[in-house]
Protein backbone atom coordinates (compact mmCIF):
# COMPACT_ATOMS: atom_id res chain seq x y z
CA UNK A 1 0.00 0.00 0.00
CA UNK A 2 1.49 3.48 0.16
CA UNK A 3 3.83 4.50 2.30
CA UNK A 4 4.81 7.71 1.93
CA UNK A 5 3.46 11.20 1.32
CA UNK A 6 4.85 12.12 -2.19
CA UNK A 7 3.26 12.43 -5.35
CA UNK A 8 2.93 9.55 -8.21
CA UNK A 9 4.44 10.87 -11.72
CA UNK A 10 3.72 8.26 -14.49
CA UNK A 11 6.64 7.89 -17.01
CA UNK A 12 4.91 7.30 -20.05
CA UNK A 13 2.03 8.77 -22.01
CA UNK A 14 0.35 5.74 -23.99
CA UNK A 15 -2.04 3.36 -23.61
CA UNK A 16 -0.35 1.45 -20.51
CA UNK A 17 0.11 4.92 -18.61
CA UNK A 18 -3.43 5.25 -18.79
CA UNK A 19 -4.28 2.10 -17.01
CA UNK A 20 -1.68 2.87 -14.74
CA UNK A 21 -3.37 6.15 -14.28
CA UNK A 22 -6.30 4.19 -13.61
CA UNK A 23 -5.19 1.76 -11.39
CA UNK A 24 -2.78 4.06 -9.30
CA UNK A 25 -6.14 6.20 -8.89
CA UNK A 26 -7.97 3.20 -7.32
CA UNK A 27 -5.33 2.27 -4.98
CA UNK A 28 -5.38 5.87 -3.87
CA UNK A 29 -2.25 7.61 -5.07
CA UNK A 30 -2.07 11.13 -5.70
CA UNK A 31 -0.95 11.42 -9.74
CA UNK A 32 0.75 14.59 -10.20
CA UNK A 33 1.59 14.27 -13.84
CA UNK A 34 3.08 12.38 -16.79
CA UNK A 35 6.36 12.64 -17.96
CA UNK A 36 7.05 12.00 -21.17
CA UNK A 37 9.72 12.80 -23.99
CA UNK A 38 7.57 16.40 -24.77
CA UNK A 39 5.00 18.17 -23.14
CA UNK A 40 1.93 18.04 -24.53
CA UNK A 41 -1.81 18.35 -23.65
CA UNK A 42 -3.46 17.41 -20.79
CA UNK A 43 -3.24 13.32 -20.95
CA UNK A 44 -6.03 11.68 -18.46
CA UNK A 45 -6.53 14.97 -16.93
CA UNK A 46 -3.28 15.29 -15.71
CA UNK A 47 0.23 17.11 -17.29
CA UNK A 48 2.19 15.95 -19.73
CA UNK A 49 5.59 16.85 -18.65
CA UNK A 50 9.17 16.10 -19.39
CA UNK A 51 11.83 14.16 -17.08
CA UNK A 52 12.88 18.04 -16.05
CA UNK A 53 9.94 18.62 -14.13
CA UNK A 54 10.49 14.87 -12.26
CA UNK A 55 11.86 15.73 -8.43
CA UNK A 56 12.31 12.74 -6.21
CA UNK A 57 12.53 14.85 -3.13
CA UNK A 58 8.33 15.40 -3.61
CA UNK A 59 7.90 12.52 -6.27
CA UNK A 60 8.05 9.12 -6.83
CA UNK A 61 7.51 7.58 -9.85
CA UNK A 62 6.06 4.48 -11.93
CA UNK A 63 7.30 3.26 -15.52
CA UNK A 64 4.38 2.50 -17.36
CA UNK A 65 6.36 1.31 -20.60
CA UNK A 66 5.70 -2.09 -21.44
CA UNK A 67 8.64 -2.46 -23.76
CA UNK A 68 11.58 -4.11 -21.05
CA UNK A 69 14.65 -2.27 -22.79
CA UNK A 70 12.99 0.47 -22.60
CA UNK A 71 11.74 0.67 -19.12
CA UNK A 72 15.56 0.06 -18.29
CA UNK A 73 16.85 2.29 -20.26
CA UNK A 74 13.98 5.46 -18.24
CA UNK A 75 15.14 3.78 -14.47
CA UNK A 76 18.71 4.10 -15.46
CA UNK A 77 18.00 7.89 -16.48
CA UNK A 78 16.21 8.56 -13.27
CA UNK A 79 18.58 10.16 -10.16
CA UNK A 80 19.28 7.23 -7.79
CA UNK A 81 17.17 8.67 -4.93
CA UNK A 82 14.32 7.83 -6.96
CA UNK A 83 11.78 6.07 -4.89
CA UNK A 84 9.51 2.84 -7.22
CA UNK A 85 6.86 1.52 -5.07
CA UNK A 86 4.86 -1.27 -5.99
CA UNK A 87 1.46 -1.20 -7.81
CA UNK A 88 -0.71 -4.08 -6.67
CA UNK A 89 -4.20 -4.24 -7.60
CA UNK A 90 -6.14 -5.25 -5.04
CA UNK A 91 -7.89 -7.85 -6.99
CA UNK A 92 -4.70 -9.93 -7.74
CA UNK A 93 -4.27 -13.13 -5.75
CA UNK A 94 -1.28 -14.40 -4.03
CA UNK A 95 0.71 -15.83 -1.57
CA UNK A 96 1.54 -13.05 0.93
CA UNK A 97 4.29 -14.95 2.70
CA UNK A 98 5.41 -16.82 -0.78
CA UNK A 99 6.21 -14.41 -3.21
CA UNK A 100 8.71 -11.54 -3.36
CA UNK A 101 8.71 -8.30 -5.19
CA UNK A 102 11.58 -6.47 -6.26
CA UNK A 103 11.01 -2.60 -6.44
CA UNK A 104 9.12 -0.90 -9.09
CA UNK A 105 6.98 -3.49 -9.47
CA UNK A 106 3.40 -3.18 -11.54
CA UNK A 107 0.26 -6.42 -11.47
CA UNK A 108 -2.56 -5.23 -12.81
CA UNK A 109 -5.88 -6.13 -12.39
CA UNK A 110 -6.90 -10.23 -12.00
CA UNK A 111 -3.25 -11.27 -12.09
CA UNK A 112 -2.83 -14.58 -9.93
CA UNK A 113 0.69 -15.46 -8.51
CA UNK A 114 0.21 -18.59 -6.43
CA UNK A 115 3.49 -19.64 -4.33
CA UNK A 116 7.21 -20.07 -3.81
CA UNK A 117 7.90 -17.27 -6.57
CA UNK A 118 10.08 -14.53 -6.54
CA UNK A 119 10.47 -11.48 -8.57
CA UNK A 120 13.08 -8.87 -9.78
CA UNK A 121 13.18 -5.24 -10.02
CA UNK A 122 10.96 -3.42 -12.56
CA UNK A 123 8.42 -6.18 -13.54
CA UNK A 124 5.12 -5.54 -15.30
CA UNK A 125 2.25 -8.32 -15.13
CA UNK A 126 -0.44 -7.37 -16.83
CA UNK A 127 -4.46 -7.87 -17.07
CA UNK A 128 -5.00 -11.37 -16.27
CA UNK A 129 -2.20 -12.50 -16.51
CA UNK A 130 -1.27 -15.78 -13.84
CA UNK A 131 2.54 -17.16 -12.81
CA UNK A 132 2.57 -20.24 -10.81
CA UNK A 133 4.44 -21.86 -8.21
CA UNK A 134 8.27 -22.23 -7.48
CA UNK A 135 9.26 -19.38 -10.42
CA UNK A 136 11.96 -16.96 -10.50
CA UNK A 137 12.42 -14.18 -12.50
CA UNK A 138 14.99 -11.29 -13.45
CA UNK A 139 14.39 -7.64 -13.70
CA UNK A 140 12.42 -6.36 -16.30
CA UNK A 141 9.87 -8.92 -16.63
CA UNK A 142 6.83 -8.26 -18.36
CA UNK A 143 3.50 -9.63 -19.16
CA UNK A 144 1.15 -8.50 -21.63
CA UNK A 145 -2.39 -9.69 -21.16
CA UNK A 146 -3.63 -13.43 -20.28
CA UNK A 147 -0.40 -14.46 -20.09
CA UNK A 148 0.58 -18.30 -18.58
CA UNK A 149 3.69 -19.08 -16.72
CA UNK A 150 3.58 -22.46 -15.26
CA UNK A 151 5.90 -23.65 -12.30
CA UNK A 152 9.81 -23.93 -11.88
CA UNK A 153 10.41 -21.35 -14.56
CA UNK A 154 14.04 -19.45 -13.87
CA UNK A 155 13.61 -16.41 -16.65
CA UNK A 156 15.94 -13.78 -17.17
CA UNK A 157 15.93 -10.20 -17.39
CA UNK A 158 14.55 -7.89 -20.39
CA UNK A 159 11.77 -11.03 -21.23
CA UNK A 160 8.38 -10.11 -22.68
CA UNK A 161 5.45 -12.55 -22.67
CA UNK A 162 3.37 -11.41 -25.61
CA UNK A 163 -0.99 -11.78 -25.33
CA UNK A 164 -1.71 -15.24 -24.24
CA UNK A 165 1.36 -16.36 -24.16
CA UNK A 166 2.56 -19.39 -22.35
CA UNK A 167 5.76 -21.78 -20.96
CA UNK A 168 5.71 -25.12 -19.47
CA UNK A 169 6.82 -26.47 -16.59
CA UNK A 170 10.51 -26.53 -15.80
CA UNK A 171 12.40 -24.16 -17.98
CA UNK A 172 15.13 -21.71 -18.45
CA UNK A 173 14.58 -18.90 -20.44
CA UNK A 174 17.09 -16.98 -21.03
CA UNK A 175 17.70 -12.83 -21.19
CA UNK A 176 16.30 -10.29 -23.88
CA UNK A 177 13.90 -12.16 -25.48
CA UNK A 178 10.62 -12.32 -26.37
CA UNK A 179 8.24 -15.14 -25.95
CA UNK A 180 4.42 -15.63 -28.08
CA UNK A 181 2.95 -12.43 -29.95
CA UNK A 182 4.51 -8.58 -29.81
Amino acid sequence: MINNDKKLCIFGAGGFAKEIMWMASDLGYNVEMFVDRYEGPDFCGRPVKTAESFDPQIHCAVIAIGSPLLRKKIYESLPKETEFPNLIHHSCQYDKQGVKFGKGAVVCMNVIITTNVVFGDFIQLNLSSHVSHDCTTGDFFTTAPMVSVCGTNKIGDCVYFGTHASSINNIDICSNVTIGAN
